[in-house]
C-alpha cells in the first residue's frame, strides 16, 4: 500500500488496490477494496459509488485505527516494554 492510498483513506476517500497477497492488517470490503483484475476493480468503483458516504467514512476510520501515528507508536512501545 502506498502513502499516497493512506492519505486518501486519511481523507475519507475510499481505495481500490491491488491485491497482492493475504494481509492481516490491511481490511478488504467497505473503505478499502482489494481487487485481482479489472472486472473486481469495476465493481469495487460501482459498489463505492452506490454507497459513498458509508464507504468514505469506513475509509476514514481505516486510516485512523490502523495508520494513525499515535496509535502505532503506542503499539510500538508495548511490545518494547
Amino acid at each position: 500500500m502506498s502513502d499516497r492510498t493512506i492519505c486518501y483513506l486519511a481523507s475519507g476517500k475510499p481505495c481500490v488496490i491491488e491485491d497482492t497477497g493475504p494481509s492481516d492488517v490491511l481490511p478488504t470490503g467497505k473503505g478499502l477494496h482489494r481487487v485481482r483484475d479489472v472486472e473486481a476493480a469495476a465493481a469495487a468503483l460501482a459498489k463505492i459509488s452506490e454507497h459513498y458516504d458509508d464507504e468514505a467514512r469506513e475509509a476514514r476510520n481505516i486510516a485512523q485505527s490502523i495508520f494513525d501515528a499515535t496509535q502505532i507508536c503506542r503499539r510500538v512501545l508495548d511490545k518494547s516494554l
